[in-house]
């Protein structure tokens, strides 16, 4: 048998490594892409969450709040009331502001300074409600008025024009202008009455004689 080898002598010299060798660098790649990972995700939150999203205004509905005329004095009252349905696709609250005017004819008879109004968050809509008092017409238009509702069908034609803007942290849009006419009835408080459904006077045409 061989003989066995002889252990080899502790060495009295010390080895080096380079400050740049990976084994003194810890593993952190892992982590380094966990929080890249994070980083991304976070931004495309912040992107679809922060995005400015376009403002917009429904169709604009128009009744009389309150309407009475008196020909001994040659005065009339008219108060309307405008529902604006406002739609916010944001995440962030907005406000509205602006100014509504009523015109008959070509004289104005009203306006009305507009808010500014919070329109809430991912609002679909928010249903803007303004009061204008359409009373303040010259005295000739006044007399104007009073015939026409004295005459058949009793009925007045204003013009309600205006416009509105809303803002947010980011942005500030302005609505489509609004220019558009509605009719008041003298005799039913202002309020027209709403069209007859034929279908609902055929029973009423049958049992006439």
């Amino acid at each position: 048998m061989g003989q066995p080898s002889e252990p080899v002598p502790p060495s009295g010299y010390m080895t080096l490594i380079p400050l740049n060798d990976a084994r003194l660098k810890p593993q952190r790649r892992l982590l380094f892409f966990s929080c890249m990972l994070l980083f991304v995700i976070a931004a495309m939150a912040a992107t679809f969450l922060l995005v400015p999203r376009g403002f917009s205004a429904g169709e604009i509905d128009i009744q009389s709040d309150h309407m009475s005329w008196n020909t001994t004095k040659g005065t009339y009252q008219l108060n309307l009331l405008a529902r604006i349905p406002i739609k916010n696709p944001n995440f962030l609250n907005g406000k509205v502001s602006g100014q509504l005017k009523v015109f008959f004819y070509d004289t104005e008879a009203g306006s009305r300074d507009v808010g500014p109004v919070v329109v809430p968050a991912r609002a679909s809509p928010q249903v803007l409600e303004v009061v204008v008092d359409a009373s303040n017409v010259p005295g000739e238009y006044a007399l104007t008025i009073l015939s026409e509702c004295a005459a058949f069908p009793r009925r007045l034609v204003f013009f309600l024009k205006g416009q509105l803007e809303v803002r947010d942290f980011f942005q500030k849009v302005q609505l489509s202008p609004i220019d558009t006419y509605f009719m008041i009835d003298c005799v039913n408080g202002g309020k027209v009455p709403a069209p007859v459904d034929p279908s609902k006077m055929d029973p009423v045409l049958d049992s006439m004689p």
